[in-house]
């Protein structure tokens, strides 16, 4: 298991978070980085992502992001439809 460090897991989280932004999803930021950035820090380095994407969003979402990391487009759709 690789083992990140805090400017790895906060550089993870802005790029998803700027595809969010730029897609118009609603999402929010949690984890051990969230608690570190308000002043307690946790060893971690864990970032938790929560989005309320859209369908149509889908196509733009894994395109943004298929390059840097591993997405699996069927099972997004799956989580969006569900609501998972």
């Amino acid at each position: 298991m690789t083992q990140w460090t805090f400017s790895e897991s906060l550089s993870v989280a802005d790029r998803i978070a700027r595809v969010f932004e730029n897609l118009e999803v609603p999402y929010a930021i949690g984890g051990s980085i969230a608690s570190s950035l308000h002043g307690f820090p946790r060893s971690t380095m864990d970032v938790d992502l929560i989005a309320d994407p859209r369908l149509k969003d889908l196509d733009a979402f894994v395109a943004a992001i298929e390059q840097d990391f591993y997405v699996d487009r069927d099972r997004v759709r799956q989580s969006i439809e569900r609501e998972d």
